[in-house]
């Protein structure tokens, strides 16, 4: 048998729309390198860089944590607004999704260091407006 009849299977080198290479197995002859779904593809479609990625992403999470925390303010005002009326079960559920939400918040701040390799001041700064909020709240210090 000869080689050039016959030549090894590769795998497509077209980028799926998620930025991460296709790596299905290219068709027969295809040059470059494209699966069935990608045939058509251009094939000077080049991925996404790293940078740009981590930027989409970071600007995705600043995105979910000033979500999160605008809900967490919101949260905090009705509960001192609605304090003196709140029987023990409601304060401690709506505290407990206080608390939720306030890690929630800080998991995300620590995913956007590690991407993007902030100093950490804005989970230093959120950890310890938690803490006040908390210490006032439940009158101790924490």
């Amino acid at each position: 048998m000869c080689a050039s009849r016959n030549p090894p299977p590769t795998r497509c080198t077209a980028v799926c729309k998620n930025g991460r290479p296709c790596g299905a197995w290219a068709e027969r002859g295809s040059d470059p390198p494209r699966c069935r779904s990608h045939r058509e593809q251009a094939p000077t479609q080049e991925p996404p860089q790293p940078r740009a990625r981590a930027a989409q992403r970071a600007s995705d999470l600043d995105g979910m944590i000033a979500g999160l925390q605008h809900r967490l303010n919101q949260l905090s005002t009705y509960i001192d607004r609605h304090l003196p009326d709140l029987d023990h079960s409601t304060y401690a559920r709506l505290s407990s999704l206080h608390g939720q939400l306030a890690g929630r918040a800080s998991r995300l701040l620590l995913d956007r260091k590690q991407l993007v390799g902030d100093a950490g001041n804005e989970l230093i700064e959120a950890t310890h407006a938690a803490l006040d909020r908390l210490s006032d709240e439940w009158g101790i210090e924490l």
